[in-house]
C-alpha cells in the first residue's frame, strides 16, 4: 500500500513540475477594440507570451482562447495556429498568429449582433488562454486569464435648438453633446429632422417619418448647420428632430438603438413676429 501512496505521489509532483515549465502571459492594451476581427489586424492590441522553463521542445503547441463576460457568457471561442516553443526559450504570439479567425465559434445569442462586424457586446470580460500540446493528446501545459472591458456610448443629449423652442432662422444651427468612445471606436452621427403633424408626439413624428426635411449622415462634429438642399421650414410648422450615432460599419451604438431624446422647436420667421418691420 505504502508503495502504491509513493508512485502516485511521485507522478503527481513530476506531473506538476512539467506543467509549471511553460508559462503564459497575457497582454492586452488598454482600450482594446470591441471587434475581434481587429484583434488579428492590429499586431499588438492583444498578445501571449509563452515560455518553456524545460529542456525539451514543444514540438506541437496551440492555444485554445475563451472570451467570457460576467453577463453574457461566454461570447466566443477560437484557437491559435500550431507552433513551436522551443526549449528554455519563450515565443510571442499576437494578430493572426494568435486568432486563427476560422476556427471563431460565437454564441448564438449574440451571432446576429455580430454577424457583419464580430462586435462583441458591452460587458466586463475575462480572456483565457489554456496551451495545449497536440502530441500529448491535447495535453493542457499552461493556462492563464486576463480581464477587460467593453463599454460603448451614451447617447448624446441634444442641446440647440432645445425642446419645445422656437426658431426664427431659416436655416439653424444644431448642437448636442460631443460622444466619446472608452474603446476608441471612429463614432459617427446623424441627424434627422421631421415636420410634426397635430396629433403626433415628436416620437411617433420621427418613428412614421417618410420625408425627412433635413438628413445628414457621417457628421463628426457634434453640430451641424441645415443646408440649403434641405425642405424649407414652414412658418408657424413644429419640427421634431433626434441624433443618432453609429460605428464605422454602420452598427448603432449604445442605449436606445444609439438615439437620442427626440425635441421638437416651431418655426417662425421675423416677418411673422414683428410683421410691418
Amino acid at each position: 500500500m505504502k508503495k502504491i501512496n509513493l508512485i502516485i505521489i511521485l507522478f503527481f509532483l513530476v506531473n506538476n513540475i512539467l506543467f509549471s515549465q511553460v508559462m503564459n502571459q497575457i497582454i492586452i492594451t488598454p482600450n482594446i477594440s470591441p471587434y475581434i476581427h481587429e484583434w488579428t489586424e492590429e499586431s499588438r492590441m492583444v498578445s501571449v507570451q509563452i515560455n518553456n522553463l524545460g529542456k525539451t521542445a514543444i514540438e506541437q503547441a496551440q492555444l485554445i482562447i475563451t472570451v467570457t463576460g460576467i453577463e453574457k457568457g461566454q461570447v466566443a471561442e477560437f484557437r491559435s495556429s500550431v507552433f513551436i516553443i522551443p526549449a528554455n526559450g519563450n515565443i510571442v504570439l499576437y494578430g493572426k498568429q494568435l486568432i486563427d479567425t476560422p476556427t471563431l465559434v460565437m454564441e448564438e445569442s449574440i451571432k446576429s449582433n455580430v454577424a457583419t462586424s464580430s462586435r462583441i457586446p458591452d460587458d466586463n470580460y475575462t480572456f483565457c488562454v489554456d496551451v495545449i500540446d497536440i502530441a500529448q493528446d491535447s495535453k493542457e501545459i499552461a493556462t492563464s486569464c486576463a480581464p477587460f472591458f467593453i463599454r460603448a456610448v451614451n447617447p448624446p443629449i441634444l442641446l440647440q435648438p432645445s425642446d419645445n423652442d422656437t426658431v426664427n432662422i431659416k436655416y439653424p444651427l444644431f448642437q448636442w453633446t460631443p460622444v466619446k468612445s472608452i474603446n476608441k471606436l471612429e463614432l459617427r452621427y446623424r441627424i434627422i429632422v421631421c415636420k410634426k403633424r397635430e396629433y403626433q408626439t415628436p416620437q411617433q413624428t420621427i418613428e412614421s417619418c417618410t420625408e425627412q426635411t433635413f438628413k445628414k449622415s457621417d457628421l463628426i462634429s457634434a453640430n451641424v448647420l441645415m443646408t440649403t438642399d434641405a425642405i424649407q421650414l414652414e412658418d408657424g410648422q413644429t419640427y421634431a428632430w433626434l441624433i443618432e450615432i453609429y460605428d464605422k460599419y454602420g452598427n448603432p451604438l449604445g442605449e436606445n438603438n444609439g438615439k437620442s431624446e427626440v425635441f421638437q422647436f416651431t418655426y417662425k420667421s421675423l416677418e411673422s413676429i414683428n410683421p410691418g418691420k
